[in-house]
């Protein structure tokens, strides 16, 4: 199944994109979103999340916006894969990415 986003960017579950698939960073851009206006809208999410993993040595929390954005916009993929399987989902390649952003805090999940 895919999935085509109001800018005309297409996502495939799966991680494997149909064809045409903006990956060139241009489309990057163009498929972005801003990333103020992200972190408005989940903000409460975010800080429930943060509380809770707080309360548990077993949880750890790690912000999304780090990986998947710059300081002004957030990208479905960097030019060569893309990150989500639909509008909010990762596929691998953004499970990979979140891993590569955060290695300690997955180290430490993996080591247990």
């Amino acid at each position: 199944m895919s999935y085509r986003n109001s800018s005309g960017c297409w996502f495939k579950a799966g991680g494997n994109p149909p064809a045409p698939c903006p990956l060139e960073a241009e489309a990057a851009d163009i498929c972005g979103a801003n990333r103020e206006k992200l972190q408005d809208e989940f903000s409460e999410r975010a800080r429930r999340l943060e509380a809770a993993a707080a309360k548990d040595p077993m949880v750890r929390y790690v912000d999304p916006f780090i990986a998947f954005c710059d300081d002004t916009l957030c990208r479905p993929n960097d030019g060569n894969r893309l990150f989500y399987s639909d509008d909010d989902h990762l596929n691998g390649g953004g499970t990979h990415r979140l891993i590569e952003t955060f290695p300690e805090e997955f180290r430490w999940v993996f080591a247990r």
